[in-house]
């Protein structure tokens, strides 16, 4: 459907910065002819308690997470990954990059370990400007292995902005390993097949794997391998999402969960715009057209600029034109508690899926 697994399209999350303080200021009434003083932010201590709350919060640290969420965690336009021992700094514009040498200090300073630091400036137009710079400490190798509820994954800070994981996506992730049992699953838009190998793990009795870019799939196919599941990393497609899902109709494929993940903009295959605002209605009027009597898709939407109650009306909107008289809406996987956000920051809070029982 897309050209790779990307928002923008060269990345499937990209996310928007957020401008807020970074630092806060004071005033302090004038005492005799003294001036304003300014109260500058103490970035150990910031970061430190940044960690402090996730461990509190009983985010699983042995497990990719976020330190740092941008406005949410009082630093704006920067967000802070740790994927095993290596931690990711994203820039979302150039405004906090005089910050660089205390931001990275902080990082060393936290009692976690840290093998090594890279970053990523996301507010480059060009895509392949987009890509991990290595700063500290030791290099990571090409792929490197990452685990999260038993399920090991292959990330890499050498192929494009993204390290291979979706940090943000743990709450659908959970819930793919509630639904997935004894269930013949569509994953599209796979990137590289996280979502099949959770599904997989949890004992699916089939597994598909579909997306658009084939050194993504290759990608897929390694995660699917080294968790033991080397009969369905033979079940990974390169296609256009639309295009299979026609595929499927046409030879009476079916499936019990369809998992749709896309991206927020990007390129189909006939370099045609794709966008969920304009097209996710074509995506789910298709999946309802190959899901099982009692099945499930699982509707994920990372869109910013979308409110989640535009979202469901599309979704209600477009299965009904399609349709679809009988079915259930109930709320999916939002972001998790590393990624806090500012109160009333929707847009921050950009993550929005739900589950249609059929």
């Amino acid at each position: 459907m897309l050209n790779n697994k990307n928002h923008y399209p060269t990345q499937k999350r990209y996310k928007n910065g957020i401008n807020a303080a970074a630092t806060s200021f004071k005033k302090n009434k004038p005492d005799n002819n003294t001036q304003n003083k300014t109260k500058t932010t103490d970035y150990n201590e910031l970061f430190q308690n940044a960690l402090d709350y996730r461990r509190n919060s009983k985010i699983p640290l042995d497990s990719p997470f976020r330190l740092i969420n941008l406005a949410g965690d009082s630093v704006a336009d920067v967000a802070v990954d740790f994927y095993s021992d290596f931690a990711a700094i994203s820039w979302y514009s150039p405004k906090p990059l005089p910050l660089k040498d205390k931001i990275v200090d902080a990082i060393l300073k936290l009692d976690i370990k840290v093998a090594g630091i890279y970053e990523v400036r996301r507010f480059n137009s060009s895509a392949s400007a987009q890509t991990y710079r290595h700063l500290t400490g030791i290099e990571a190798p090409e792929f490197f292995e990452v685990e999260e509820e038993g399920e090991k994954f292959l990330c890499s800070f050498s192929h494009g902005q993204n390290a291979g994981f979706f940090i943000d996506n743990r709450e659908n992730r959970k819930l793919i390993r509630e639904i997935s049992s004894g269930k013949r699953v569509l994953n599209l838009f796979a990137y590289t097949g996280a979502l099949s190998v959770v599904a997989a793990r949890a004992c699916a009795s089939d597994v598909v794997t579909v997306d658009i870019s084939k050194s993504y799939n290759n990608w897929a196919k390694k995660n699917l391998v080294l968790n033991g599941f080397d009969k369905f990393s033979e079940k990974v497609f390169t296609f256009d999402a639309l295009d299979y899902m026609n595929f499927c109709l046409k030879k009476d494929y079916r499936f019990d969960f369809v998992i749709l993940d896309p991206p927020s903009f990007a390129t189909r295959v006939n370099n045609k715009p794709f966008s969920t605002r304009k097209n996710y209605s074509d995506l789910l009027a298709a999946a309802a057209k190959i899901i099982n009597i009692n099945g499930i898709i699982l509707a994920v939407c990372n869109t910013a600029a979308m409110a989640e109650d535009e979202f469901k009306f599309i979704i209600n909107d477009s299965l009904k034109s399609a349709g679809v008289k009988k079915f259930k809406l109930a709320k999916g996987g939002g972001l998790p508690l590393d990624f806090r956000c500012q109160a009333g920051d929707w847009q921050a809070n950009y993550l929005k899926s739900y589950i249609i029982e059929f």
